[in-house]
């Protein structure tokens, strides 16, 4: 199941159930890695067109794994702001609407 193919996202719809969306995406996105340095070493061994499906694989799986980050981090700019204007807001927090 390397991640970002079919079984990948099976794989992550099955860990999102207990960790979470984005910590599920993190999670299959390194598995994907993993099998993909796996397949990398067998295409050497074997059948150097491996190398090739590997080098896909490990690329696309970092893609996911660097748009998620960046979600992450956009997701805790936005509630730090949030949190920054909540404790600005006259009379404090108790205030807010």
């Amino acid at each position: 199941p390397a991640f970002p193919m079919d079984g990948g996202r099976v794989l992550r719809a099955t860990i999102s159930i207990f960790k979470g969306p984005g910590k599920a995406t993190l999670i299959a996105a390194r598995i994907g890695q993993a099998l993909a340095l796996g397949l990398a070493i067998i295409g050497f061994r074997y059948d150097p067109f491996l190398i090739f499906i590997a080098v896909f694989i490990w690329m696309s799986a970092a893609s996911e794994q660097r748009m998620q980050m960046a979600k992450i981090k956009q997701q805790q700019a936005i509630d730090e702001a949030l949190r920054r204007r909540d404790n600005e807001t006259p009379g404090g927090p108790e205030w807010k609407a």
